[in-house]
């Protein structure tokens, strides 16, 4: 038996009354339903989750994180854009920072397996992220429907 740990870092605090106004609790509920004190909050508490699902030796992590570069807010598609908090899709330094943070945290109990969504023309960066911490050895490069590179997995290697 093979114990993973998938996390989706959902938003918490949603008002229920905004699922029945707006019919969904997704991508189209607008920013104002969003705390960014909360979700700075949440952010921090979720990745304390994922390190501590590598301590306790889950099998496989997997985690689908905010990863567009901040810079290119304005290249969205508005219905993206203008409903999505922004900490749920952005990430400093070309969208590189939560990985950098990710693959960081788990260096010292990382578990067997870890899986990432990632963004458009990212995989090359992230990969060489996981190689600079010499404890990863990429198992699985996938693309979407699209084309683009979106799903990266690793084993590790110590």
């Amino acid at each position: 038996m093979k114990f993973c740990f998938f996390h989706l870092m959902p938003y918490a605090d949603l008002d229920p009354e905004a699922v029945p106004k707006y019919g969904t609790s997704w991508v189209t509920l607008p920013n104002s339903y969003y705390d960014p004190r909360k979700g700075a909050g949440y952010y921090k508490r979720y990745l304390d989750e994922l390190v501590l699902a590598a301590e306790l030796g889950f099998d496989a992590v997997a985690v689908n994180p905010p990863y567009v570069d901040a810079r290119s807010r304005t290249a969205l598609a508005a219905e993206v854009r203008d409903h999505e908090p922004a900490p749920a899709l952005f990430a400093e330094r070309g969208g590189l920072a939560i990985f950098e943070r990710l693959f960081g945290e788990l260096a010292a109990a990382a578990p067997r397996f870890l899986a990432c969504e990632v963004g458009a023309g990212q995989a090359d960066d992230i990969v060489r992220l996981a190689e600079r911490r010499g404890r990863w050895r990429l198992v699985a490069r996938r693309r979407d429907f699209g084309g683009i590179e979106r799903d990266l997995a690793w084993q590790r290697t110590a």
